[in-house]
């Protein structure tokens, strides 16, 4: 089994409020990191939840928690930055 590698969390645009892998804000229950063995597949997701709801915001981190980037949905398209 590979060792993961990165991190995604999901906030809300407008507050920043971490949310769950459900969507929910995050209350402390459950889960409000995925992992992923790749940067690849980490944006791969980012980029999929952003589509799908502009609303959201995706942050990528590194397994130490250190920022890579953030996905967000600007004017319909998808941005990384930083």
């Amino acid at each position: 089994m590979a060792e993961t590698k990165f991190l995604v969390a999901l906030a809300e645009s407008k507050t920043g409020k971490i949310l769950t892998s459900d969507g929910k804000r995050y209350q402390h229950i459950g889960e409000s990191w995925l992992a992923f063995n790749s940067l690849r597949e980490a944006e791969t997701f980012a980029k999929e939840q952003v589509e799908s709801n502009p609303e959201i915001e995706c942050v990528i981190l590194t397994q130490n928690k250190k920022p890579v980037a953030v996905a967000r949905n600007i004017y319909g398209v998808v941005k990384f930055t930083l």
